[in-house]
């Protein structure tokens, strides 16, 4: 009798779980909380250093850093602490229509009435969780992308303190235009540690939504049904980059309108997966950008302060 060889059936469910999950132990998580405590304290130390010199003569306006910005965060704040839900700009006696922007400072105003704290101690608090949040959302993204231990703890210190080396540079050489330093603070995460609330949420918020979309579009992605949970998850992150800094939603969609493009290109077919994970992105945003360009079009101070509000690119060659 012929022994007959029998290709044994995996149940699909077994395929599903032999994939790439994301798993990071607890060792791992105290030592980027660890890390991320010592890297919040570093960028405070400019703080302790002014509570403890003093500075007589002078009045502490609450910020070091983009110091001229961050008078218009306290502002923003004051009028949240006084009921205000819509920005109005204190610097103009022009009376003028407030709208719905930069939401987090009132918000921090309305939280900072209600708890009983000065706005300064306010604006200083949220920056720290602001930053343990990114710092812990960038691990993530590590652990998204990376299995190995030692590769992600690697991408953890290059993306918090080694992306651009203006900081070092510009001293070292003596230039103060160096354009990771002071001129795009939004793009290195440590570097936004020191200048505000949003920059460092934003940083956060882009690292989740990258994770997620990672696990969406690694192969085997689409029989996991735990992923094809997230999509709420998604228009969530979403509507909050919306509110923090809308302007990060443009790259991002437009990479996933042109991975979409690049799949009918090649199948000749629309996918209605990845079409509801795009538009799980992309529609949330939409009433908030409609709302964004009427307020630009209609109210002319919100025109003026949209116009001279722009940061020029640096050369692509520079920032390489």
């Amino acid at each position: 009798m012929r022994d007959t060889l029998v290709e044994p059936i995996v149940p699909k469910a077994h395929i599903v779980g032999a994939r790439y999950s994301v798993h990071i132990t607890p060792r791992e998580w105290r030592w980027v909380v660890i890390i991320a405590g010592a890297l919040v304290l570093l960028a405070f130390t400019p703080l302790v250093w002014v509570a403890l010199r003093g500075t007589p003569g002078w009045q502490f306006m609450g910020t070091l850093h983009n110091y001229l910005d961050g008078a218009t965060y306290f502002s923003k704040m004051m009028l949240g602490f006084e009921g205000e839900w819509l920005v109005t700009f204190q610097h103009t006696p022009e009376t003028h229509g407030g709208a719905f922007i930069q939401v987090v400072y009132p918000l921090l105003g309305h939280a900072a009435r209600l708890i009983g704290v000065p706005l300064t101690v306010m604006f200083h608090v949220a920056r720290m969780f602001a930053a343990l949040f990114m710092y812990i959302a960038l691990y993530q993204l590590g652990a998204a992308i990376w299995q190995r231990k030692r590769t992600r703890f690697l991408f953890f210190g290059l993306v918090t303190v080694g992306s651009g080396f203006g900081w070092f540079l510009a001293p070292t050489l003596q230039i103060t235009t160096f354009p990771d330093f002071p001129l795009l603070p939004e793009a290195f995460p440590f570097y936004s540690t020191l200048m505000n609330v949003h920059f460092p949420l934003t940083l956060a918020l882009m690292a989740l939504l990258a994770s997620l979309f990672i696990q969406v579009l690694r192969p085997g992605g689409d029989d996991d049904p735990v992923v094809e949970r997230y999509w709420g998850l998604a228009g969530l992150i979403s509507v909050a980059l919306a509110l923090l800094y809308p302007q990060a939603l443009v790259p991002f969609g437009a990479a996933l309108a042109a991975y979409l493009g690049s799949i009918w290109w090649k199948d000749r077919r629309i996918h209605p997966r990845l079409l509801t994970w795009m538009l799980a992105v992309v529609l949330p945003a939409l009433p908030l950008a409609a709302y964004y360009t009427m307020v630009v079009m209609y109210n002319p101070w919100m025109s003026e302060w949209n116009r001279q509000n722009v940061t020029e690119a640096p050369s692509p060659l520079v920032m390489a």
